[in-house]
């Protein structure tokens, strides 16, 4: 499975489907694409901290999500995904607004508003149509792109984020996509918090904020690693030219 399809296959686990589309989804040869898929991103152990191990499990393309705090281990969750009734019975409890036990995943609940000038609003959080929103709205504009009507009070949410750097890298813009994934899933630690937080079994979508934590850590430090790289590069090339100079 390519990358943009991993991505895909997760964005469509936080969307709404109808039961066809999910059945189709979670069929048994595409679901382990998706499985060994996630195996080989999360291949760096450090990336959660010492708590998590990401393990191949012997070549059987298992991803191993492991907390010691748990018996059971994320995996068995993630390679079992919810049936149709199971998952709609999720989604009305804690994908829906307005309730006690909602867990929407969108990030403007997550992170604070901006205190620029002219926002009445300052630095509060669990709102929606944060700073966040803004960017994904003008972003998907500028990618000559449309927002779903469905998502039109919360652009970003995070199956429209994961569609976006599916779309970004299918079509080649995979510079992008990784910057992308470094700056803007950095509000997945505190989501994470809150799925734990609800009175109901949500391990399978801990499982799947996990393996997008460890992605965004390991592209987070490829971006950084370049960038040192890259400054180091300049330096040498100044001093390069300031030897030049002086010969």
């Amino acid at each position: 499975m390519e990358d943009e399809a991993l991505f895909s296959v997760i964005s469509k686990c936080f969307a709404p489907l109808g039961e066809t589309d999910w059945n189709e989804l979670t069929e048994r040869t595409l679901w382990t694409d998706f499985i060994d898929s996630a195996c080989g991103a999360s291949q760096d152990e450090r990336a959660l901290g010492p708590e998590v191990r990401c393990d191949g499990g012997g070549g059987e393309g298992r991803l191993t999500l492991f907390r010691k705090h748990r018996r059971v281990t994320e995996i068995e969750t993630l390679c079992v995904p919810p049936t149709y009734a199971e998952r709609r019975t999720f989604f009305a409890r804690h994908f829906t607004g307005g309730l006690p036990e909602s867990a929407l995943p969108i990030e403007s609940l997550y992170t604070e508003w901006s205190d620029a000038p002219g926002s009445c609003f300052g630095r509060q959080r669990g709102l929606y149509l944060g700073d966040s929103a803004t960017y994904m709205r003008e972003l998907v504009e500028r990618m000559g792109l449309r927002v779903p009507d469905g998502y039109s009070a919360c652009p970003d949410h995070l199956a429209l984020e994961l569609d976006l750097v599916a779309v970004m890298l299918r079509n080649g813009i995979r510079t992008e996509a990784h910057r992308f994934i470094a700056e803007r899933f950095r509000w997945l630690p505190d989501y994470r918090v809150r799925l734990i937080g609800i009175q109901d079994d949500a391990r399978f979508y801990i499982a799947l904020i996990d393996l997008l934590i460890c992605i965004q850590v390991r592209e987070d430090r490829r971006m950084r690693t370049k960038t040192v790289a890259e400054r180091n590069v300049s330096a040498c090339q100044r001093e390069e030219t300031s030897c030049q100079r002086r010969q």
